[in-house]
């Protein structure tokens, strides 16, 4: 049995018994993290296997109700306008596109057997004898890439830039990763044979490309071997290797970064591999990071995924989830998007497939609209709730009352996120955390019922190693000093005085002790980082703590606000592109 075109067992097959009727499952639906949009298409039928380029949405099209006519669709989405890719008696399907160059596979519909564009493809389907084509919708020319002449089968088509990279399957039931320069037109090339059974489609970034084959394989259950070639050299290297059941192996690749995930004995696991660094590791799927990833895909920094908890758990539908590779944070993009989703994300915009029962529809957003910094729909506040309609944010339960005990406003600003996962860069562990104009909160449910069940960030360090301060003059140790009015802490090796001093000591955690005490300031500030000095950038005397910038404003001489703190809360996020106004950082 050939498996290279299988995905979670779902085949054509059973998709020709979903379009008479049949439900795939039935479905307990849960609220949506986020606010679905409508369809992409308002077209009813089945649509499935969306990609886009950031500019063009496309899909596998079955509105006909024949699953083996299927055809290719297309959406613009500077003006939503729907269209057809191309007209003809042939079935379509696979789609890919970049930079508005659209390509997929087509051929005399392959009927028996088990035949599908994400089932297995057996010798017991006939007339599967495919080619590859593709269209310039700037220019409406069509063409073909690849021919079969009815002695091979071209399948699994995906572009990037110039090049178009597949699967071809001679008569002898052979394997070979083929190629084409579609700038040129010249010939195709094989650019190496596959010694294995090859598994989805392949994935390609400019010239490097990327696939998978199978081995010891019974159904779905196999070993598999992550390979790549830069075209050109043409020289096979083997990423990784694995045992997959069920779930086997996604991946996708943009940039220096590769993404996959695969299930082998219920260990759920999400990688990553960054071919310029050699880095490798893994990004969820740990005990600390709780997710049953797949189907990864990347544009090169944020990984968007399906994670399969709630499946496993029997609601019988998938979430969206995205990992940043840069901050370690992960969040929802959406929930109970059915019982297979397909995402697929570039330049921005992320597409999916929402599959409930016998409806199949694609759905598209920015990534910019689910982060977690985006403003949420006004609620009523609560004993245990509030809404700031300053920034569009909640903070709720266990987070409010530290925001209340511990001098909310004034000491750690609004609400600038809702709440979400992110990795801690000291422990290397991931903590529920939300940010606000000056901190972040981290939940630590290990210190249940202690006067530490939430921490605070280490902003202050953080932003001082950003701006490459740590070896600047300020910053280095100093000798003891006891001058009146001062403090020296040992454990840094730095000083507070005066105003700052007074500061430092009139605020603090409450931890149950009487007034301000040395170690419930300690804990809301840390020790200090840095004397006190001039930034050339605001112009204000200025002092650095583990988790806070002190900053004296002489205009505010005489009242509560001659010392203020920095906003480092704001520019952690505004670092990372997630403020409204900035791009997304790539």
């Amino acid at each position: 049995m050939h498996l290279f075109r299988r995905k979670v067992g779902f085949t054509f097959g059973l998709l020709a018994l979903l379009l008479a009727g049949l439900f795939l499952a039935s479905f307990n639906s849960a609220a949506a993290a986020t606010t679905i949009t409508e369809p992409l298409s308002s077209q009813n039928g089945p649509q499935y296997f969306p990609r886009t380029d950031g500019k063009t949405v496309v899909w596998t099209d079955a509105r006909n109700g024949d699953a083996y006519q299927s055809k290719i669709y297309a959406l613009n989405l500077s003006d939503h306008k729907e269209f057809q890719v191309a007209d003809n008696s042939l079935a379509q399907q696979m789609p890919d596109i970049d930079a508005g160059v659209v390509v997929w596979e087509q051929g005399p519909a392959c009927k028996g057997g088990n035949y599908g564009p994400i089932g297995p493809y057996t010798s017991e389907a006939v007339g599967c004898h495919r080619d590859i084509h593709g269209k310039n919708l700037a220019t409406d020319q069509e063409f073909v890439i690849a021919d079969s002449h009815s002695q091979t089968d071209e399948t699994d088509p995906a572009i990037s830039g110039n090049w178009v990279v597949w699967v071809s399957r001679d008569q002898s039931g052979g394997f070979s990763l083929k190629g084409r320069d579609i700038s040129t037109m010249a010939p195709a090339v094989i650019l190496t044979p596959i010694k294995n059974e090859p598994y989805r489609r392949p994935a390609i970034y400019g010239k490097q490309v990327i696939w998978s084959e199978l081995t010891n394989h019974i159904y779905l259950d196999a070993d598999w071997q992550l390979k790549t070639l830069q075209i050109g050299p043409n020289v096979v290297s083997q990423l990784d290797s694995g045992h997959g059941n069920n779930f086997i192996l996604s991946f996708d690749i943009q940039g220096d970064l590769v993404v996959y995930a695969s299930l082998s004995n219920d260990s759920w696991i999400l990688k990553i591999a960054n071919l310029r660094t050699g880095e490798r590791r893994v990004i969820a799927g740990q005990k600390d990071t709780p997710a049953y990833p797949f189907d990864p895909t990347t544009d090169g920094r944020y990984v968007v995924f399906e994670d399969l908890q709630h499946f496993y758990a029997h609601v019988e539908t998938i979430n969206l989830r995205v990992y940043d590779t840069q901050t370690g944070s992960l969040f929802a993009l959406q929930d109970d998007v059915g019982t297979h989703a397909y995402p697929f994300f570039r330049n921005g915009f992320v597409v999916w497939n929402n599959i409930l029962g016998n409806s199949f529809e694609i759905y598209g957003a920015p990534l910019a609209s689910f982060l977690p910094t985006v403003r949420q729909p006004q609620t009523p506040s609560s004993a245990d709730r509030y809404y700031f309609l300053e920034t569009g944010h909640n903070l709720a339960n266990g987070f409010k009352n530290y925001w209340d005990k511990n001098g909310g406003l004034a000491v750690f600003g609004y609400p600038q996120t809702e709440e979400f996962d992110e990795r801690n860069p000291d422990t290397g562990k991931v903590y529920t955390v939300q940010y606000f104009e000056r901190q972040r909160y981290e939940y630590h449910p290990e210190n249940a019922g202690t006067p530490y069940e939430t921490l605070l960030g280490r902003l202050g360090f953080a932003d001082a190693q950003r701006r490459k301060l740590l070896n600047t003059p300020a910053f280095q140790p100093v000798a003891a000093n006891n001058s009146a009015g001062c403090q020296y802490f040992p454990e840094t090796k730095h000083a507070a005085c005066g105003n700052f001093l007074a500061y430092w000591r009139s605020h603090g955690l409450d931890l149950d002790e009487p007034g301000n005490s040395y170690r419930e300031s300690l804990a809301l500030f840390g020790y200090p980082l840095s004397e006190a000095y001039t930034d050339p950038q605001t112009g204000f005397l200025t002092q650095y703590f583990e988790r806070a910038r002190f900053e004296y404003h002489p205009e505010n001489k005489g009242t509560p606000y001659e010392v203020l703190l920095g906003l480092l809360g704001d520019r952690e996020l505004q670092n990372r592109g997630w403020v409204a106004g900035t791009q997304v950082a790539q």
